[in-house]
């Protein structure tokens, strides 16, 4: 599902764009306002950046571009542009737009928290953006599924870094697809906080085995400064193989390691409950998602926010009223009293056999039957028959009465 790029106002003139990129600049560069990577949203002023695609090139795009008044454009190959026109060359585009994104994140002065896992990442986007808005922080997050190479930078692009404050939050997601991504992400973003929400077989038709989900996942630590917080699953060690002594570490889950612990949930149409227990203090945890592993999600959302400063009452207030997220264990009451749970967006192994065990689970405490429609779990590689055939076991283990 792609996800609309958002307009954006970041500024580079000649001698930042040289700065940055380390290249010459010609004179006719102007200042910029605003970067692009589609030229048919062009507007005055943007600084169109040609990006070369599986199934497209912008660089056939760059001279409309100018045409549509683009102020410079950032290409690695001069022959598509006019002679004499504003055009910014580099060897690689798409690395450049990144050096773009870590340059203008260098202006934020507030906190940068980095979320990746094999699922339950933007869930957790949403809970940690929720809970520290309700603490009087003004937070942005990645909007829908930008959280590649282009996704990423082109949200740090939103950030106001003009108008922004030392407490100000930017929560931003950080996907993969193949080996080195995450790395590369996080020297991008530069984050003050990073979280690992969960490892499992994702995206493993590009990575590999399961334990080399863990080795790119742990990228996002290997890219945490020292003195930056390492948000762990304590549920899983592997979470924590790539933090450093450097590093302040605040581990969340179930495990009785965990700093930021979820008791017991109890699943029910409207969202879970659980008691949580946040270093030593004890609380009430509701989530709006029907599920126990969204209260882990959510434990993990205060983990970030204590580590940001915030209190923990606001924290849960937040998370409280955090909205759905279309197209995750989103519920739909049918006629007839029946329950759907849309959980279409995405799935790999992890994530289905988690919304498996919360159906399950209110399909019991509501006296009815558990009916389980799936598709295809895509990009498995060579785990994709045995992973299929895991869930199948699963769905049979819970009782479904029809699949």
């Amino acid at each position: 599902m792609a996800t609309e790029i958002p307009t954006n106002a970041a500024r580079f003139d000649a001698a930042s764009l040289a700065r940055a990129l380390g290249v010459d600049v010609p004179s006719v560069v102007g200042s910029c306002v605003g970067v692009s990577t589609d030229s048919r949203r062009i507007e005055p002023g943007n600084l169109f950046v040609a990006i070369r695609g599986e199934a497209f090139d912008g660089h056939r795009f760059a001279a409309s571009a100018l045409e549509r008044g683009a102020g410079a454009v950032l290409v690695s190959a001069p022959s598509c542009v006019p002679e004499g026109a504003p055009a910014v060359v580099v060897p690689d585009t798409l690395a450049a737009l990144g050096t773009l994104g870590r340059a203008y994140r260098e202006q934020f002065r507030g906190r940068v928290v980095a979320i990746t896992g094999s699922a339950g990442k933007t869930t957790t986007k949403e809970l940690v953006r929720a809970a520290v808005s309700a603490c009087g922080r003004r937070a942005s997050a990645t909007v829908g599924n930008l959280n590649n190479r282009i996704g990423v930078p082109m949200t740090l692009f939103t950030l106001d870094v003009a108008g922004s404050q030392a407490d100000d939050v930017a929560v931003v997601e950080m996907g993969t697809s193949f080996a080195g991504e995450i790395d590369e992400l996080a020297r991008i973003g530069r984050p003050d906080v990073s979280m690992i929400t969960s490892i499992g077989l994702s995206h493993a038709a590009g990575i590999g085995s399961e334990e080399d989900v863990a080795v790119e996942k742990g990228g996002i630590f290997r890219g945490l400064p020292d003195g930056g917080t390492a948000v762990v699953l304590a549920d899983d060690p592997r979470t924590e193989r790539y933090v450093r002594a450097t590093h302040r570490v605040v581990r969340y889950g179930r495990a009785d390691t965990a700093d930021v612990r979820v008791g017991p949930v109890e699943v029910f149409a409207d969202g879970a409950r659980a008691e949580l227990t946040a270093f030593g203090s004890r609380a009430s945890l509701f989530v709006p998602i029907p599920s126990a592993v969204a209260c882990v999600n959510a434990a993990g959302a205060v983990a970030v926010g204590l580590a940001l400063g915030c209190a923990l009452e606001p924290l849960l207030a937040g998370i409280a009223s955090t909205p759905g997220v279309d197209g995750r264990m989103r519920p739909i009451p049918l006629p007839g009293g029946a329950l759907l749970l849309d959980d279409t967006y995405n799935a790999n192994p992890k994530s289905v056999l988690a919304s498996l065990e919360a159906a399950a689970a209110l399909a019991h405490r509501r006296g009815g039957a558990l009916h389980v429609l799936l598709g295809d779990m895509k990009e498995l590689g060579a785990s994709s028959r045995e992973a299929h055939a895991e869930v199948g076991r699963a769905v049979v283990a819970h009782g479904a009465a029809f699949f």
